[in-house]
C-alpha cells in the first residue's frame, strides 16, 4: 500500500477569527467594534444573535490551547480585534488588549504551536466605520498605525501574518448586498472599499518589512470560472466574473507588480546610461516632451510635476514613478487590471477558459 507522505515541517492547524470566538468584546477597555454594532442591531443577524459570549475564547484561551495540543496543532491562525489594541482605531493603545494576544502567543509557543496571526478579519473599529470605514482613503493610514503596534508587540515571535481576510467578503458582503457589516447596500461603495483594502495591504506590508522579517501576505477566497460554452456572450460573462471574484485582488498585487518590474528592469540600464549626460537639462524639460517620450523630461522634479502633487504619494512610489519616467515610459501607461479584462475579454491578461458550466445570464 503507498501512503503519502507530508513534507517535513508541513503544518497542520486550524483557523479562527476574533469576533466569532473571543466573547467579551468589550472588556477591559476595548472600544465597539462595526460588527458588535452590526449584531446588536435588531433583525441584521438571524435569531439576533451576536459576539458577546461566542466561545469565551478571551476568558477560556488556556484551555483552548491545551485542547490545539492534544489534537497534535501544529499552527494555530487567529485575528487580532483591532478595537481591542486601538479602542477608536487609532492614538492610544490599550495595553490590556495587547497583553491578552501576547499571552496567547506565548502560551502558543510553550504548547509547540505556530502562531499565525491576521491583522484583519472583518471587525472594524466602529469610530473608523463613523468617519467612513474602508471608504476613506486615510483608512491605509490607520491600518499600517494598528498594524506597526502588533509588529512591534509579537514580531519576535510570530512567524507569519495575514494583513486581511478575505477583502472579496468585505466588499461584497458588507458595501454592495449588505449581508455583512457594515450593512451598506451600494454599487458604487464596493470598489471604492476594495481599492482602499488593497491600499491598507499594501502599507502594512511595507510596516512590516521595516519592523520584522518573516513571513507576510494576503488571504483571498478565489472561486475559478468557466464558460458553459465557447459563445462570445458566455466567455464575456465568465471573465466579469473572474475579474470581480478573483482578479479585483489579484492583479494589483501580483500581475501589475510584475509588470511594472519588468518594464523597469529593461529600462533602467539605458536610464543609468543618460543620467549623466543629461544632468545639465533636467531643469529645462517641459511636460509637453514628457510626454512625447522624451527621456530628458524624467529629470524634472516630481515635485514640479502637475499629475502628481498632492496625490500623498509614499517615497517608494514616487522613486519607482521616477524611474518610469527616467525610461521614457508615460506615469500613466495602461497596465493589466481588472477594468481591462472586463473591457476586453478576450485579452492575454483574462483566465485560460474551458467549457465547463458559468453561462451569461
Amino acid at each position: 500500500m503507498t501512503f503519502l507522505r507530508f513534507p517535513d515541517g508541513f503544518l497542520w492547524g486550524a483557523a479562527t477569527s476574533a469576533y466569532q470566538i473571543e466573547g467579551s468584546p468589550l472588556a477591559d477597555g476595548a472600544g465597539v467594534s462595526n460588527w458588535h454594532r452590526f449584531a446588536h442591531t435588531p433583525g441584521r443577524v438571524h435569531n439576533d444573535e451576536n459576539g458577546d459570549v461566542a466561545c469565551d475564547h478571551y476568558r477560556r484561551w488556556e484551555e483552548d490551547v491545551l485542547i490545539m495540543r492534544d489534537l497534535g496543532l501544529t499552527s494555530y491562525r487567529f485575528s487580532i480585534s483591532w478595537s481591542r489594541i486601538l479602542p477608536i482605531g487609532r492614538g492610544t493603545v490599550n495595553p490590556k488588549g495587547l497583553g491578552f494576544y501576547q499571552r496567547l502567543v506565548d502560551g502558543l509557543l510553550e504548547a509547540g504551536i505556530a502562531p499565525n496571526v491576521t491583522l484583519f478579519h472583518w471587525d472594524l473599529p466602529a469610530a473608523l466605520d463613523d468617519i467612513g470605514g474602508w471608504l476613506n482613503r486615510d483608512i491605509a493610514d490607520w491600518f499600517a498605525e494598528y498594524a506597526t503596534v502588533m509588529f512591534r508587540a509579537l514580531g519576535d515571535r510570530v512567524p507569519m501574518w495575514a494583513t486581511l481576510n478575505e477583502p472579496w467578503v468585505v466588499t461584497d458582503g458588507g458595501y454592495l448586498h449588505g449581508l455583512l457589516a457594515p450593512g451598506h447596500r451600494n454599487l458604487f461603495e464596493a470598489p471604492i472599499a476594495a481599492h482602499n483594502l488593497l491600499r491598507a495591504h499594501a502599507t502594512a506590508v511595507r510596516a512590516y518589512r521595516a519592523e520584522a522579517a518573516h513571513r507576510i501576505g494576503l488571504v483571498v477566497n478565489l472561486e475559478p470560472k468557466y464558460p458553459a460554452s465557447q459563445a462570445p456572450e458566455d466567455i464575456s460573462a465568465t471573465a466579469r466574473a473572474d475579474a470581480y471574484m478573483n482578479r479585483q485582488f489579484l492583479d494589483p498585487v501580483f500581475l501589475v507588480r510584475s509588470r511594472r518590474v519588468n518594464d523597469l528592469r529593461h529600462c533602467r540600464q539605458a536610464s543609468r546610461q543618460t543620467n549623466e549626460r543629461n544632468a545639465s537639462e533636467r531643469s529645462s524639460c517641459d511636460s509637453e516632451q514628457w510626454l512625447r517620450g522624451n527621456s530628458n523630461t524624467a529629470r524634472r522634479p516630481l515635485s514640479q510635476s502637475g499629475n502628481t502633487t498632492g496625490l500623498g504619494r509614499s517615497s517608494a512610489l514616487r522613486s519607482e514613478m521616477k524611474t518610469i519616467a527616467d525610461c521614457g515610459l508615460p506615469r500613466n501607461a495602461s497596465t493589466p487590471t481588472v477594468s481591462s479584462a472586463i473591457r476586453n475579454p478576450q485579452s492575454r491578461f483574462t483566465p485560460r477558459l474551458s467549457p465547463v458550466s458559468f453561462h451569461a445570464s
